[in-house]
């Protein structure tokens, strides 16, 4: 297994992988090849610089799956899950993550069958992917580090390009924020690196690629001159304007003081497009429908109104019974 291209890393002693790379650098230190010493980190371990393991190879391991992946580094193995992407679990044990993760995608919950054939076509995709030796790129961020979950946050090069970027593309990953708080390793922003992964996700529903085939939320609801509650994309683009929004609320929530009622809709994540409703305007709008607004939980809905942004989200002001109509 070869290791290179390692970019002095600054993380603390969390593994013995860890403590064998910095025996390593001592080492390397000693032989005066320019090594600086390692300063300890915050305990979060989320400051280390990125570093490239080169030409690894998968094995076999039971986190292996669309979005994580086991290889060996120094006779260890370690697992690494991709950032900014999300994949449908595969594993028994995960059931219930696994309808959430197929509800998001805007495909029914019950439908197990379908989300099982999703997990698992993205986790032989990967297979393929990586059956020629690749690059990961880390910085040794944990996962999740409040929990026994070993997994380390990287992006995988494959000779074909991004695997999480593959997976995208071919309607396999749902694209989904992440914690890293640094560019990405060739330079780009944050921001630009998530934006790249939404345009291929854009084009995958658009060609109606891996889940999006299946999907009930891509469908302009009413036309070319609506929108879909998914289309974060194009929704953001029509800031100030007057449009309409349709797709099917799964949710419905409160600020503490109930002066403000969230109507959220299916497959939409957080920091979506979602529908206000203020106190002043509910009793009118209790008036007008029946039930409202439990009564609109699970129901197809198409929403009109000026798109306002708070705080990046962007959203709906429900104020008149007329600007709410049912779909099929």
């Amino acid at each position: 297994m070869k290791l290179s291209t390692i970019i002095t890393p600054r993380s603390e002693n969390v593994s013995l992988l860890r403590s064998r790379l910095l025996i390593l650098f001592s080492l390397l230190c000693l032989l005066q090849i320019g090594c600086q010493s390692e300063p300890e980190l915050p305990a979060d371990g989320n400051h280390g610089e990125w570093i490239t393991l080169t030409d690894q190879q998968m094995i076999k391991g039971p986190h292996n799956d669309g979005d994580s992946l086991m290889v060996q580094i120094d006779e260890e193995p370690v697992v690494f899950r991709l950032y900014y992407v999300d994949t449908v679990e595969t594993s028994n044990q995960a059931a219930e993550r696994r309808a959430a993760q197929v509800e998001a995608m805007g495909i029914e919950s019950e439908k197990e069958a379908r989300g099982m054939a999703l997990a698992y076509a993205a986790k032989q995709a990967t297979a393929a992917w990586l059956r020629e030796p690749f690059d990961i790129i880390t910085r040794w961020e944990r996962v999740d580090p409040n929990s026994d979950n070993p997994s380390y946050r990287a992006f995988v090069k494959t000779s074909q390009g991004d695997l999480g970027e593959l997976l995208v593309a071919e309607g396999l990953a749902k694209v989904k924020g992440g914690p890293a708080r640094v560019a990405h390793p060739d330079g780009r922003t944050i921001e630009t690196q998530l934006h790249a992964y939404r345009q291929l996700e854009i084009q995958a529903r658009d060609h109606r690629k891996g889940y999006w085939a299946n999907s009930s939320s891509i469908e302009r609801p009413a036309g070319a001159d609506s929108w879909a509650a998914t289309d974060l994309t194009g929704i953001k683009r029509q800031v100030g304007n007057q449009i309409q929004v349709g797709g099917r609320i799964n949710r419905i929530g409160q600020t503490s003081g109930g002066g403000i009622t969230f109507l959220n809709f299916a497959g939409v994540d957080r920091g979506g497009f979602v529908v206000i409703v203020r106190k002043r305007n509910m009793d009118e709008l209790q008036q007008s429908i029946d039930g409202f607004p439990e009564s609109l939980e699970d129901k197809n809905v198409l929403v009109s109104g000026k798109i306002d942004l708070y705080r990046g989200t962007p959203q709906i002001v429900l104020r008149d019974p007329e600007q709410l109509s049912f779909l099929p």
